[in-house]
């Protein structure tokens, strides 16, 4: 099976991880009340990263085109989803 030729400093793969930083990056509840809120949508979040690196890693051709396309498949999704509906501590 050939190996896409995508290297970890190709600006591509850098645009696809920080893609998926921010899908998982999200900022910690502030009562444990607003638990339940946060899991829920860190687990949707990770969902669609988790079928994001699965598209690329099991496509043997994809290439750094592929890698860009998808982190912004995976912005665009995370974007369609709710905004954070608990309480949170706001990032700096």
């Amino acid at each position: 099976m050939p190996v896409a030729d995508v290297t970890p400093h190709d600006g591509a793969v850098r645009r696809f991880l920080s893609a998926l930083l921010q899908a998982l990056d999200l900022p910690a509840p502030d009562h444990s009340r607003d638990r339940l809120a946060y899991l829920t949508l860190l687990e949707r979040r990770a969902h669609l990263a988790c079928a994001s690196i699965d598209r690329l890693i099991t496509d043997p051709r994809a290439d750094g085109l592929d890698y860009a396309s998808e982190g912004d498949h995976l912005l665009h999704q995370v974007a369609d989803l709710p905004a954070y509906a608990y309480r949170h501590h706001h990032k700096e």
